[in-house]
């Protein structure tokens, strides 16, 4: 949380030398290979409107897709075709190349890794992203425990449509960090692997972002627009910061482990903010740990976030 509206974002001192998103997390340094010269034809495959709105919600609710608008969404759902399984049958197999992305439409699946279950999937899950994305080997095994329908997307395609949108994504961010003082002293890699890991959330003119004594779970950047900070005692409301483009909040509650002591406040339409969950935030804001510590002593008074 930075507090002064007029040097949003303090100088830093000098630093000190789920299982799908820890494997994400453990592979997002690698590199994403776009050919800009691929020729944008797409496969199409027919099928009825209430399935291709069940697999469009499927896509929605995996953070691949996020910040992939409606337009690319449609492309990637008339591109998947239907797979029917049988219980029983391996569809992807631990160390195995990487193929095809997988969303399941019907069924259950088990997920294990070197023979243990670790998870178990169905509708409206995907999987086999992370293979695709990173160009790696498959980091577990899927196996049908019912009869299943599957709706799947190939490498290529994957490649062209979802790879592409995530490289525009990363550069953006890239982009924006590093102009943000308090991120001066990552290394490149690690701006690199910040920028796999945020997601972007917009919000409305008085929308809630975070609300006191709510448990805090998340770090905000805001990329557009404004918000405020408040705080209640009682009858009074006293606000306490102002945000603007660059600037953060919501790192308190995590390095301290406790619920938020002030809500925040969106001002103006499309307030849009990138963000980091706790597992990220522990994973990769170690690096300039001590300078958000230190910014924070600058607002003690204000029973910070």
């Amino acid at each position: 949380m930075n507090v002064n509206p007029k040097h949003p974002n303090h100088s830093p001192p000098k630093r000190k030398d789920s299982i799908i998103a820890q494997r994400r997390g453990s592979v997002s340094a690698e590199i994403i290979q776009i050919d800009t010269q691929e020729t944008r034809t797409f496969p199409h495959f027919s099928k009825p409107a209430h399935i291709a709105d069940s697999i469009a919600k499927s896509l929605h609710s995996n953070f691949l897709f996020k910040d992939i608008d409606c337009v690319h969404v449609q492309q990637i759902v008339d591109a998947m075709f239907e797979k029917t399984l049988s219980a029983g049958v391996c569809i992807i197999r631990q160390g195995d190349e990487g193929d095809h992305f997988y969303a399941i439409h019907e069924g259950e699946f088990e997920v294990t890794v070197d023979g243990c279950a670790v998870a178990t999937l169905g509708k409206g899950d995907c999987f086999g992203e992370l293979a695709l994305m990173y160009q790696t080997t498959r980091q577990a095994s899927v196996t049908a425990k019912t009869h299943a329908v599957l709706y799947c997307l190939d490498r290529i395609t994957f490649k062209r449509i979802v790879i592409q949108k995530m490289y525009e994504r990363r550069k953006l961010y890239e982009s924006f960090l590093q102009k943000v003082r308090i991120f001066s002293q990552l290394t490149n890699e690690e701006i690199l692997k910040l920028s796999d890991a945020l997601e972007a959330r917009v919000y409305a003119d008085g929308d809630v972002i975070l609300e006191q004594g709510a448990q805090g779970d998340t770090f905000y950047i805001v990329v557009k627009g404004a918000a405020y900070a408040e705080i209640k005692k009682g009858d009074d409301v006293m606000r306490v910061a102002e945000y603007g483009v660059g600037d953060y909040f919501g790192e308190v509650a995590l390095i301290k482990n406790c619920r938020r002591k002030a809500s925040v406040i969106a001002v103006g339409s499309k307030v849009k903010c990138i963000t980091l969950n706790r597992a990220g935030f522990k994973r990769l804001m170690g690096p300039i740990l001590d300078c958000l510590i230190q910014n924070m002593e600058q607002y003690e008074n204000f029973n910070d976030l």
